[in-house]
């Protein structure tokens, strides 16, 4: 059985309270246990703060990206449709951007 195999983020943690980077391979793989709810929510924690408190590097943060995105549902739209999300609801009192760029796009003969 490899480490990967044993369970949840534990080999991840354990590299990382070393104060090691994660790889490109060992961030994909760390994503992809998040994304199959093979981890506990303590492992989650664990594993997002540590990568905070030790500082992620530029590296993981890519590798992470890229394999949340090799995990995204593409959305069939029509031709010329506009979605906007925004900032509303954040609890940080900052403007909603979204709603004044839909209107924007909406003047503009977006769908």
């Amino acid at each position: 059985m490899t480490e990967l195999e044993s369970g949840g983020l534990r080999p991840f943690l354990s590299k990382i309270a070393a104060g090691k980077t994660l790889s490109q391979s060992e961030m994909t793989d760390a994503i992809g246990v998040l994304f199959d709810g093979a981890a506990s929510e303590i492992e989650i924690a664990g594993f997002l703060m540590g990568l905070r408190a030790r500082s992620e590097t530029a590296q993981e943060i890519a590798a992470a990206a890229r394999a949340m995105r090799a995990r995204a549902i593409p959305v069939e739209a029509p031709q010329g449709v506009v979605d906007t999300c925004g900032t509303g609801g954040d609890g940080a009192d900052t403007f909603n951007v979204s709603t004044a760029a839909a209107l924007i796009a909406a003047g503009a003969g977006a769908k």
